[in-house]
Parts: C-alpha cells; sequence; structure tokens
C-alpha cells in the first residue's frame, strides 16, 4: 500500500501560509528542490496540473521518469517523457524506488489519484502535488520577480486554485490595476476573488454541471448598468479584487458583453478579468479588441468529444479567432469531471465540513448575482430553483459601506457554508462523463 511520504507534511505546513498572502520558507522550497533533484520521480497525472509540475520540475532541473495517466493513450508523451497507462506502477523495478509525485490541480483529485494508487496496491511513496505546485511555482517567480520578470495573469491562473493572495502576484496585478486606475486605498475587506455570474443563457446543455446551470431560467440576463452598479458597490468595500471571472451561463451571448467588459476595466482596485466561454459564440472583432487587453485573458471550456460535431468546428473556429487576434487563453482539454451537485442533505459532522470546505475547489469561486455575493456557484445556482434556503451570503446593496466591509471580512472567514450539507464532495466525488448533454435539450446556436 502506498503512503504519503515525510516531505508532504513539511510542504503542508507552508501551504496554508501562502494561500494567506504570507511569504513561505524559502529554506523549505530548497530543501524541497534538493531532495526531488535526487530521487525518481512519477508524475501521476498527465492534464493541466501535471504539466504545470513537469515544467516547475524541468526548471528546478529535477529529472521527471515518466507521467502516468489513465488517458495516456492520446497524450503519448510531453517533451519528449511518456506518458504511461496506471498499470505501469506494477511493472516498473521498484528497487529504483521512485516517488510519485499527484499532478492534481485540487485537494478532491488528489484524493481520487491516491484511491486508484491504493486500488493498484503500489507501495511506492507518494506526496500532494498541489502543495508542491504552490510552493515551487513561488519559488520560481521570486527568483524571477528578482529581475522584473512576472508570468502573465494566464499562468497563473493556470495553476492557482485557491484566492489569489500570492505577494509576488499581488503585487504584479495590483501594478497593472492602477497604472490604467489610480486610487488610493484605504481600509478595506479583505476579499479579492469574485465570480459574477451574467445571467444562465447557455449553448450547450452539460448533465454533470457543477453550476447546476440548466435548472435556472435560461432567459434572464443582467444589463451592463446593474452589472458595473454591483461591482462598484462592492469595490467600494473592498482593498483590492486581485481577480474578476466573468461567467454565464455563456457570456458571449450577452448582448453588451464587449461594453460591459469595457465599463469593469475602469472600476477602480479590479486586478485581472478571466472571461470563461464554451466557444461556441464566435467573438465579434470589437470584442477581440477589449479581450487584447493585458489585465484579460479567456478560459475556454473543453467538453470533448460529447459535444456534436458542428458544435466542436464551432469552437474550434473560436480558438482558431482568439490565436489569430492574439488573445491570452487557457484551454483544458485534459480536465477531469466530477459531478457534485446532488442536492441530496447528508448528515456530515461540522468538523468534517471545516476541512473539506478549506481543500475544496469550488471554495474560491465566489459568485455574485443582482447583488447578492454567494461563496460558490454551485451555493448561488442551487438556492435560486429553491433546492435549499439562502445562508451565508451578502446582499451588498442593502449595507452602507461601513457595514459591508464588517460582512465580506466574516464572509471571507467562514469555516463552511450550509449549502456544504447538500453537496457531494463530503461523501466523495466521483469522476464523470466529460460534457454528456441531456438528451431532450436543443443546442442554442
Amino acid at each position: 500500500m502506498s503512503k504519503v511520504a515525510p516531505l508532504d507534511l513539511g510542504l503542508n505546513a507552508q501551504y496554508p501560509s501562502l494561500l494567506a498572502g504570507i511569504i513561505p520558507d524559502c529554506n523549505v522550497a530548497d530543501r524541497t528542490v534538493q531532495f526531488l533533484q535526487s530521487q525518481p520521480i512519477l508524475i501521476y497525472g498527465a492534464g493541466r496540473a501535471g504539466k504545470v509540475l513537469f515544467r516547475l520540475f524541468t526548471y528546478f532541473g529535477i529529472q521527471t521518469q515518466a507521467l502516468v495517466d489513465k488517458r495516456h493513450h492520446p497524450i503519448g508523451s510531453i517533451d519528449g517523457v511518456p506518458v504511461k497507462t496506471p498499470q505501469y506502477l506494477r511493472e516498473i523495478d521498484l528497487q529504483t524506488n521512485p516517488l510519485i509525485v499527484l499532478g492534481a490541480g485540487g485537494m478532491q483529485l488528489a484524493e481520487m489519484i491516491a484511491q486508484d494508487l491504493a486500488g493498484l496496491n503500489c507501495s511506492l511513496d507518494y506526496i500532494n502535488g498541489v502543495y508542491l505546485t504552490f510552493i515551487l511555482q513561488f519559488q520560481e517567480c521570486s527568483l524571477r520577480a528578482k529581475n522584473k520578470e512576472y508570468p502573465d495573469v494566464a499562468q497563473c491562473a493556470s495553476y492557482h486554485g485557491k484566492p489569489h493572495k500570492c505577494p509576488i502576484f499581488c503585487e504584479h496585478v495590483e501594478s497593472l490595476a492602477l497604472r490604467d486606475n489610480p486610487v488610493e486605498r484605504g481600509a478595506r475587506a479583505s476579499l479579492n476573488s469574485v465570480g459574477y455570474q451574467l445571467g444562465a443563457v447557455r449553448t450547450i446543455q452539460c448533465e454533470h454541471c457543477l453550476e447546476a446551470v440548466p435548472l435556472l431560467d435560461s432567459s434572464k440576463r443582467l444589463s451592463r448598468e446593474t452589472i458595473v452598479k454591483d461591482l462598484r458597490k462592492l469595490l467600494s468595500s473592498c482593498k483590492f479584487l486581485h481577480r474578476l471571472d466573468i461567467v454565464g451561463g455563456e457570456p458571449f451571448s450577452h448582448p453588451e458583453i464587449t461594453e460591459s467588459i469595457q465599463n469593469i476595466l475602469t472600476i477602480p482596485k479590479i486586478g485581472y478579468v478571466a472571461v470563461f466561454t464554451n466557444g461556441t459564440r464566435l467573438p465579434r472583432a470589437e470584442l477581440c479588441d477589449v479581450l487584447r487587453s493585458d489585465r484579460v485573458y479567456v478560459s475556454v471550456s473543453d467538453y470533448g468529444e460529447c459535444l456534436p460535431a458542428k458544435v466542436r468546428k464551432t469552437i474550434a473556429v473560436t480558438l482558431g479567432i482568439f490565436n489569430n487576434q492574439g488573445l491570452k487563453i487557457l484551454s483544458y482539454p485534459d480536465r477531469y469531471w466530477v459531478d457534485i451537485s446532488g442536492f441530496e442533505k447528508y448528515h456530515t459532522p461540522d468538523a468534517e465540513h471545516v476541512v473539506n470546505f478549506s481543500h475544496c475547489f469550488l471554495a474560491a469561486c465566489h459568485r455574485m448575482y443582482e447583488g447578492t455575493l454567494h461563496h460558490c456557484a454551485y451555493q448561488c445556482n442551487g438556492v435560486k430553483p429553491g433546492k435549499f434556503a439562502k445562508k451565508d451570503a451578502v446582499d451588498i446593496h442593502t449595507k452602507t459601506t461601513k457595514e459591508l466591509i464588517t460582512e465580506l471580512n466574516d464572509f471571507d472567514r467562514t469555516p463552511f457554508i450550509k449549502a456544504c450539507r447538500y453537496c457531494n464532495i463530503p461523501k466523495g466525488v466521483k469522476a464523470v462523463i466529460t460534457g454528456k448533454q441531456i438528451v431532450d435539450k436543443a443546442f442554442r446556436l
């Protein structure tokens, strides 16, 4: 039976400090690199997180013997290093005693990979790549920052899964925002990452939707005036919003998307803007002009082969336009999909909810819709159809600036929310078919 390597415990101690905006102990990072340089390494996971780890290992001179992934066949290799089937772990020479690094972008996925290792009866030690990625990435950025070299915001977003409090990242995006919108900052709330939901108009219908969008009224969109009003009110009580996500349904179907992003970029104290699209709506030239800002990137969801050929063709054309226009894009064709939205109430102890919430990959995905701030998309879109009561949310327009500062700070310190009782994560998430569509729903192209 594989077990957690002792190194993992030291990384575990550094991880929460970094997420709280505290500079980690560089000596721990140095010792970690030295240890890994002396070990044969296998990365379990060749998706987004595994590739980030592989790049970091290469940068620090850590040799990767191979990567392992269930989807090894379509990947083949990464920069000449082979991607093997999980069965490879039963075939390798155990005398070399390689160390397995879990290439996971979140704690729930790391737990799923650890379960896979247990099912293989693998006796090799492993460490959690979630912790390792943050520590090594911070170390690399620290070295580069000495020469005023910063990664673009899309690279930061490719591995950040929690609120963006890395000191180097914050300094960089603040300088970009303050360049465009100079402003004096006083004592305000520490909330620094929010997703704004424009509506629920969608062009595809995923059966396993993390945000439960198919349950919502698909005809409603918020106006540009409402969007800007909400964000200005929120920012009046925040020190700085380092990341703002623009989500739909499908944002590119919003008739005022170009003007909305233009207006958002003029609001003081917003760092960078991430626009999430499924790529099924072709972007107009004027929209591409706005998206070309160095404070904007576009995240393109990849729904795999479940979509009809016509829809996949449209997405390919959209990606071509983005590339031709020189936009910063992220696309995750190798992302694991999990289903959390059972809406069945579980009687899990509060202490377990606290642990799950601190590790939850959605807990950083705060959602604002029509003046109400929710902790995550699952909570936001579970309240609307009445799946559970509206709790642990902030109605920003009913509060004075002083009251809102207090409520936002309390919001940021919440140990877990009532919606956690209706989420599948406490009982263990399971992988589902990527982008499986609801067959009785029509595509809206």
